[in-house]
């Protein structure tokens, strides 16, 4: 009975210095595999990580090479890098040299020279070493997506004596973009702006119905001494969620733009009738490729926020019957079609039709028009086309909800083709007609900088009775910069219009000048000048970007040491929790443990 009592106690001795020995085997294996990545890595190693935000040659300032440059020195433009490398080998290293592979951009081994032959890196140091390397002229300036990045060019492996420690790094190179938005504005409905529109801004408060105009101006950044033209240079735009976007030409085909030369665009979009409340986003691109085969361009997002209003009652279309007058006409007709876009029925809406010259106000009220539903309402107009003037006369037609809100408004134009006999007397000069008050600025002071494209908004009306031409453009700049664009208007009488003109400030003009400019507006038929509106250009400094210290947080490799050493630790405490456990068991099992021990220390 003693002898299965002892028995059945060693045998249960045996079973938990086995599992003992199966807990200690695991640790050391865990241990084991969290040292395993440093004894591999045990070489010489490139501490610098380079990526698209990071390159190893170059920057986002980076002159490339260019054969076509008048200056020599332009020719061919190499950098140098220093490279931060790490030796976690058994021995020092000698740097022998360097071998570059997988070129990208037509770069090979010849592109590139290690200036640190010779160099010793000595066991567990950190050093560094110097290649020179060329940046080609077919070096792209962005990525696919138009980004400014750096982008991927090949490998470089920094031989040593033995090739068993050699290192081997990606390379990154950047270079200057030459292609860019200069100006980006909004027009919208002729009347409200978003200027100066940048990537990630917001265009709010639009509507159904809505007409878009983009003024975009483009700009090469090459400089004169270059010689480079940028060739077939596009603008695009995209928009996601654009069911309800209608653009005139999603694609403008610019040409080629020679060096600081600049190309005035615009993008046409109206936005449905029926549109939903969204908020698309638009991705606006330029892109081209320089002379020497380097792609350039910019990329802007922004988004375009689409509201319906409580009450929107928009005139779809007005039309006239007959569309001319006769001499023989004793009346005509004004056909509007509404249809109401707001989120609320209406039974009070009102529709109104006017003109000063025809002596005509006349209005419909109590409407019932339902959300999305159309509504058509005729007027009649008695008329004598012999006691008019020959020519156009503009109609106001005018939407109204709760009777007296104004909701829209359109101009429409009849026109008088009836020739009455009349003595020259009676006759109406045109010539005679006074533009006065036409010109209309938010501001008679312009804030410009040095060397810098400035676009100016100016709204025109038309206070006379007759539709004009005009040609709007800025004169006086001869002293501090160049216009870059004129406009051609067409107003018919009462509309208003805007428009940007933009100038080009000059390099050498002294900050905190002030210069004076004018607005002037001309007939476009005859070139007479009808009107000239002043303003002062104050020149300001530019402003410079601030730098924020960073923090360093050492060697990559740290945290992983760090975690290796808690693991050991914890290993360790695992271990003499197990074996200083059984100092607690019976003495039968002690004793046993003790025979584990030395059976142990006697393989050793």
């Amino acid at each position: 009975m003693i002898f299965k009592t002892n028995w059945a106690n060693a045998h249960g001795g045996f079973k938990k210095m086995r599992l003992n020995k199966f807990i200690a085997l695991s640790v050391f294996a865990l241990i084991a595999m969290c040292l395993a990545p440093l004894m591999v890595s045990a070489s010489l190693s490139v501490t610098d990580t380079f990526d698209e935000t990071n390159p190893t040659f170059g920057g986002p300032n980076q002159e490339a090479s260019n054969p076509e440059a008048e200056d020599e020195d332009d020719e061919v433009i190499n950098v140098t890098s220093t490279i931060s490398v790490n030796n976690s080998f058994t021995e020092d290293l000698n740097i022998t040299g360097i071998t570059f592979s997988d070129g990208q951009f037509g770069l090979t081994q010849n592109d590139f020279v290690l200036q640190s032959v010779g160099t010793v890196i000595l066991v567990n140091t950190a050093d560094t070493i110097d290649i020179l390397a060329n940046i080609p002229e077919t070096l792209d300036a962005v990525d696919s997506n138009f980004e400014e990045v750096a982008l991927y060019v090949g490998k470089i492996t920094i031989n040593t004596h033995n090739s068993a420690a050699d290192a081997t790094f990606n390379v990154y190179m950047q270079r200057e973009n030459k292609l860019i938005f200069d100006d980006l504005d909004a027009l919208i409905n002729n009347k409200e702006t978003e200027s100066n529109i940048d990537d990630g801004d917001d265009i709010e408060e639009l509507g159904p119905g809505d007409h878009i105009e983009f003024s975009i101006v483009v700009e090469s950044d090459y400089h004169s001494n270059s010689n480079l033209d940028i060739e077939d240079v596009e603008i695009d735009i995209s928009c996601n969620d654009d069911d309800d976007l209608d653009f005139e030409d999603d694609n403008i085909d610019v040409g080629d733009l020679g060096p600081k030369d600049d190309s005035d665009e615009t993008l046409i979009a109206d936005i449905e009738e029926d549109a939903e409340e969204e908020t698309p986003t638009c991705t606006l691109t330029v892109s081209g490729t320089d002379e020497n085969g380097a792609t350039h361009g910019q990329s802007i997002e922004f988004t375009m926020e689409i509201d319906r209003k409580s009450n929107d009652i928009v005139i779809r279309n007005v039309a006239l019957s007959p569309s001319a007058l006769v001499c023989e006409d004793s009346a005509f007709q004004v056909s509007v079609e509404m249809v109401n876009l707001g989120t609320k029925d209406e039974d009070e809406a009102a529709v109104q039709v006017q003109s000063v010259a025809l002596g005509i106000d006349d209005k419909i009220t109590n409407l019932v028009i339902d959300e999305d539903e159309s509504l058509t309402e005729t007027f009649v107009f008695s008329v004598s086309p012999e006691d008019l003037t020959e020519g156009k006369f503009a109609l106001l037609v005018t939407t109204f909800y709760d009777n007296t809100k104004v909701s829209n408004s359109e101009v429409v134009q009849l026109e008088n083709m009836c020739i009455a006999s009349v003595d020259d007397d009676d006759s109406d000069d045109s010539s005679d007609v006074e533009f006065t008050d036409a010109i209309s600025m938010d501001s008679e002071t312009v804030t410009a900088s040095t060397s810098k494209l400035v676009s100016i908004k100016v709204q025109l009306t038309n206070e006379g009775n007759i539709p004009v031409d005009y040609v709007v453009s800025l004169e006086d700049l001869e002293d501090f910069g160049t216009s870059t664009s004129s406009k051609n208007v067409h107003l018919n009488p009462g509309q208003t219009s805007t428009v940007f003109l933009n100038m080009r400030t000059n390099e050498d003009i002294e900050v905190g000048a002030k210069y004076t400019a004018s607005v002037v507006l001309k007939d476009s038929n005859t070139g007479e000048t009808l009107e000239t509106e002043t303003f002062t250009v104050e020149i300001d400094g530019e402003s410079k970007e601030s730098s924020i210290p960073g923090i360093d947080l050492g060697d990559s490799s740290l945290p992983l040491v760090i975690l290796n050493i808690a693991l050991v630790v914890i290993a360790i405490f695992l271990i003499k929790l197990i074996f200083s456990g059984n100092s607690r068991k019976k003495r039968a099992a002690k004793k046993l443990a003790d025979f584990d021990n030395k059976t142990v220390r006697k393989k050793k």
